[in-house]
């Protein structure tokens, strides 16, 4: 929840217009979360076969859901799945940077293809250009032939 000044700071931007405010939550979480299965038992156990959270008489008895699965100490399975997120976190960083100078790159062939597809339209229009001339010159020095043999022949 905010204090008045900072809720009327925060709240009075135009982002956070349209934003409803509630009343905060009341109820907390339990700072080490616990067991369903065993009451007030604590969660400090990776269960590796069902990739969960469990307690230690979980994994006692057979009567346990989890009883002779493979279990590490949650703390280390924390810190190895923090060390794979961040591994995974670096690959996509680079990832993300070859595909940055990868679209650099498209986008540089693409404005190449442009100008030379503007070269070529621009020369070949020229070149039809010189083309319907000299038709419309063979056209006229044709059609003035013909006219002087009829004109001879009459």
């Amino acid at each position: 929840s905010f204090c008045d000044k900072c809720l009327t700071a925060v709240h009075s931007r135009k982002a956070f217009v349209k934003h409803r405010l509630v009343d905060p939550l009341t109820r907390t979480l339990p700072k080490t979360p616990k067991c369903p299965d065993h009451g007030e038992e604590k969660l400090s156990l990776y269960c590796v076969s069902d990739e969960t959270i469990v307690c230690p008489r979980c994994t006692e008895t057979s009567e346990g859901r989890h009883y002779a699965h493979p279990v590490v100490e949650l703390p280390e399975m924390y810190q190895e799945m923090k060390d794979i997120l961040r591994t995974s976190v670096e690959n996509l960083a680079w990832r993300i940077t070859d595909y940055e100078k990868g679209i650099q790159l498209l986008q540089a062939m693409y404005q190449l293809v442009c100008e030379n597809a503007s070269r070529h339209k621009s020369s070949l229009f020229v070149e039809l250009d010189t083309l319907i001339s000299t038709l419309q010159k063979k056209k006229q020095v044709l059609g003035d032939t013909i006219d002087r043999e009829r004109n001879e022949k009459l």
